[in-house]
């Protein structure tokens, strides 16, 4: 490990009312060390000790978090504690955290490279109201998701995620039932929650198996949508009856 030749053991000690906990990293021998000491309720001590082998490969990815605090092992510790809980509390594992931000990073042309203020996104959902954005700028947004209507489920797991990113601020829930399929976005703004049940609408229309929109109860904080699998045409018509979109192609509109 580099910049390991000077130094062998770090340490840290994490101390509350219930328990004692000691660690200690051993760069020669490649392993952490835990002493966890807790006071039974008769007064007596319970001592968990444990030493766990990390690989080089490990111990090199400690290197620069250890550099970054001056070898500090404790300001490190925090730093990764702080990091695995913000991922388990946004993504629900390390696993999931670790693989959203690897399609970011294969993105070649991301998505998300624009931020605007909340006022001003809503003036623009706003102002192009009654018009529905091109198939393929839906499908640019939905790219990440591409996936059959066999896994609606995951397809709006991953959609939320991706709201996560560009700080949407709605939730979608989804009930898959034989043919038909409940949707419910809720979010403190109607005029978002409309524009991503246009966006999402539009984009179970193209699967092989299209969903036809065919209830639609809009609330003040929420939106509650019903389809069933039909024809590719059925679903575009009663998708633009719906959302009151005109069958004119916007770049059609003369500018005069």
């Amino acid at each position: 490990m580099s910049g390991g030749e000077n130094w062998s053991f770090h340490g840290m000690v994490i101390v509350s009312s219930s328990y004692l906990l000691c660690i200690t990293l051993n760069i020669s021998s490649h392993y952490l060390s835990l002493c966890h000491i807790t006071i039974g309720e008769n007064g007596v001590p319970a001592i968990l000790r444990k030493n766990i082998t990390i690989s080089e490969d490990h111990f090199d990815m400690l290197d620069p978090i250890l550099k970054k605090h001056n070898n500090n092992l404790s300001a490190a510790m925090r730093d990764i504690i702080e990091y695995a809980v913000f991922t388990l509390e946004r993504y629900d594992s390390i696993e999931r955290g670790k693989e959203i931000l690897e399609k970011m990073l294969e993105k070649e042309d991301s998505v998300y490279d624009v931020t605007i203020p909340i006022s001003m996104f809503k003036w623009l959902i706003m102002s192009r109201d009654g018009q529905i954005p091109s198939l393929e700028e839906v499908k640019q947004l939905f790219m990440s998701q591409m996936v059959t209507e066999k896994d609606v489920n995951s397809l709006i797991r991953s959609i939320n995620e991706q709201n996560k990113t560009m700080h949407w601020p709605l939730f979608i829930k989804c009930h898959v039932d034989k043919r038909k399929l409940y949707i419910i976005i809720t979010g403190v703004d109607k005029s978002i929650n409309k524009f991503e049940a246009l966006l999402l609408s539009q984009y179970l229309a193209t699967l092989e198996e299209p969903f036809v929109l065919e209830e639609m109860v809009v609330l003040p904080t929420s939106i509650q949508i019903q389809y069933e699998k039909g024809s590719r045409e059925k679903a575009d018509e009663y998708m633009r009856k719906h959302f009151a979109v005109s069958s004119v192609n916007p770049k059609e509109i003369s500018t005069h």
